[in-house]
């Protein structure tokens, strides 16, 4: 299914593909912190404001986390490969009803 998202100012906005089956949390320290829902997605297009976006990246720099310039927004994340595409945050998204799906824990200390 596509869904659209954008950060809370709406300076990025964008369309990700995926069939909604497994809400995650992941434990590592930066998304723990931040407390964001995931979900694996195979396609993320950017509709506007790409250049609005700013990566960060920690400990051993293997995933890419992307956010709002402006309002600080977590977006998406593209982690090491192969294990997927994106990571989208599931909060980001207009109308995607994920609450009542049982959440996947998933181990990001060990990457």
């Amino acid at each position: 299914m596509k869904y659209n998202g954008s950060c809370h100012c709406q300076c990025i906005t964008f369309t990700a593909e995926f069939t909604l089956t497994k809400p995650t949390v992941c434990d590592c320290s930066y998304c723990s912190k931040r407390n964001t829902i995931l979900h694996i997605a195979d396609k993320l297009t950017i509709l506007k404001g790409e250049n609005k976006l700013s990566c960060y990246r920690f400990n051993q720099k293997k995933a890419a986390h992307y956010f709002c310039q402006h309002c600080g927004i977590f977006v998406y994340s593209t982690p090491p490969k192969p294990i997927y595409p994106y990571a989208i945050a599931l909060c980001t998204l207009d109308e995607c009803q994920w609450q009542n799906l049982p959440l996947y824990h998933f181990n990001g200390q060990a990457l």
